[in-house]
């Protein structure tokens, strides 16, 4: 016998011993009709008994040429629909902090869950000065309605000469603080 002849079976006597292996693998492949990979076969052997390493059957299974099928995961809802409403350019250029009170304010909802299930929503603004909340709204819902009431308690907030409200490109914060700052006020409004 050649040299290259033993030392080729030599390295081919691992599938000849785990024959009766791979006829179980491809019998659970077949049964199930391609449905299941190297992970769920190795949990019907262990069931049955054999007590063999995931990694032996994904081994086995690519040399078999036995590959599960895979499933598209579904993307998850997004509210984006695109750039709408106007967007300013970047003031702030991520310096949040203030060297005076109402110069520097800042917006953005976040969404809470509560323990019975429900979701709330909150829409502060934050004083970069102090990090105070200035005004805020909480509501079941993120509406422009929310977004308004918490703009008209900032107006009652005294003096917002020369303020800057950094927002996130959120569709409350570009529909609704432009048209709000457009009708009530003639402030500078940042939206990056």
């Amino acid at each position: 016998m050649s040299r290259s002849t033993f030392y080729y079976r030599l390295s081919h006597q691992k599938d000849r011993k785990n024959r009766k292996v791979m006829h179980q693998i491809k019998d659970i492949f077949n049964q199930h009709h391609g449905n299941y990979g190297y992970r769920r076969i190795t949990c019907v052997l262990r069931y049955n008994g054999v007590m063999i390493n995931h990694k032996k059957v994904k081994r086995l299974m690519s040399v078999m040429g036995l590959f599960g099928k895979t499933i598209l995961k579904r993307n998850r809802y997004s509210s984006y629909k695109g750039t709408i409403g106007k967007i300013v350019p970047n003031k702030i250029k991520r310096q949040f902090n203030a060297n005076q009170p109402k110069k520097k304010c800042y917006t953005d909802v976040t969404e809470f869950k509560l323990h019975s299930g429900k979701k709330v929503y909150l829409s502060p603004i934050i004083d970069g000065f102090n990090e105070e909340i200035i005004a805020y709204d909480v509501s079941t819902s993120p509406t422009l309605h929310q977004t308004f009431n918490m703009l008209n308690k900032l107006s009652q907030c005294g003096s917002l000469n020369g303020m800057i409200l950094h927002s996130d490109q959120g569709w409350q914060s570009t529909l609704s603080l432009s048209t709000f700052f457009e009708r009530s006020w003639n402030y500078s409004k940042h939206v990056p």
